[in-house]
């Protein structure tokens, strides 16, 4: 591969390690591309909460909510809602 292709970092970075990964999970898999949350997630915005769950109240919660604090500001400064990839998929 050449520098110019795009990835998940995992697995352009090292895509044998991320076969693997994949084909010894007991459990099923669904990889879902960053796309569907790019393009068909951000027109839900207006009627989910993308962030409801940070008030869980749980030590997870607590610490997503904590290290996503900065780019949650300054997405509502523009008006949208902190995209929540892995969480989506």
């Amino acid at each position: 591969m050449g520098s110019q292709f795009t990835a998940e970092f995992n697995f352009g970075g090292d895509p044998e390690a991320a076969h693997i990964v994949i084909d010894k999970m007991r459990c099923p898999v669904t990889l879902v591309p960053w796309e569907a949350i790019i393009f068909d997630g951000l027109k839900h915005q207006k009627e989910i909460d993308f962030e409801a769950h940070l008030g869980a109240g749980t030590p997870l919660a607590d610490f997503f909510s904590t290290i996503t604090a900065i780019g949650r500001e300054v997405m509502h400064k523009n008006g949208r809602q902190y995209c929540y990839v892995d969480e989506i998929a």
